[in-house]
């Protein structure tokens, strides 16, 4: 029973993790603890609005800001390149497929000729009665 709680935490947190890096929050975690760390740097030699100025100042980026800002440009030309090449595809899809004509006519078909074609002329054999 104690392996199955283990297993139930280690997929979920497999699986958070998997939803964090797929929509792209990953990054959000990251920028944040590049904001912490920048504050408590600047806490330590300015005021608390000077530090939360200098945090938030797109002049002063630390390096894994950087990296941030970096990473989320190359998400935004993924996404557009991405989608450019969705429509793309939708295009083809759309466009009209060639018409099959065939060659030979078909004949008309009626129900009277089907059922006389069909119909039986003579006797349907049947096996002879069995002696009692």
């Amino acid at each position: 029973m104690l392996f199955f709680s283990v297993f139930k935490r280690v997929a979920s947190l497999f699986l958070l993790m998997g939803w964090l890096f797929a929509s792209g929050a990953m990054l959000d975690v990251t920028q944040v603890v590049a904001w912490s760390r920048m504050f408590s740097a600047n806490m330590k030699t300015d005021t608390v609005i000077e530090a939360v100025e200098n945090t938030f100042h797109t002049g002063k980026m630390c390096s894994l800001c950087k990296a941030v800002a970096k990473a989320r440009e190359a998400t935004k030309r993924e996404a557009a390149q991405s989608n450019t090449l969705e429509v793309q595809k939708l295009i083809l899809i759309v466009e009209d497929a060639q018409t099959f004509k065939s060659v030979r006519e078909v004949a008309s078909w009626s129900f009277i000729d089907h059922v006389t074609h069909y119909s039986h002329s003579e006797e349907i054999p049947v096996p002879p009665p069995r002696a009692a």
